[in-house]
């Protein structure tokens, strides 16, 4: 993971937050119930979560995929900016 320009991973919580720590580019693909990929649509409920209080990028459906990739180099530089300019005025 430490040498990925960009994370796909399903929607664990584990995963999400390692990349997150990383601060790496982050895309989820929840597991979905309806397609028999998991019991219930817990992931969904995970990745929703994690969109709305961090804007992580969610893909649920998988043509959508090379477009949110190139989406979250664009929102990791924008964080990156956040980050530096409120480190600096501090």
């Amino acid at each position: 993971m430490e040498e990925a320009e960009v994370i796909v991973t399903h929607s664990g919580v584990n995963s999400i937050i390692s990349s997150m720590e990383m601060g790496k580019p982050l895309v989820i693909c929840p597991r979905l119930h309806e397609y028999g990929e998991h019991v219930d649509n817990h992931q969904m409920e995970i990745a929703t979560l994690m969109h709305d209080k961090y804007d992580v990028l969610v893909c649920t459906d998988m043509k959508d995929l090379p477009n949110l990739i190139k989406q979250s180099h664009i929102n990791i530089s924008i964080g990156l900016a956040i980050k530096r300019t409120i480190e600096y005025n501090h």
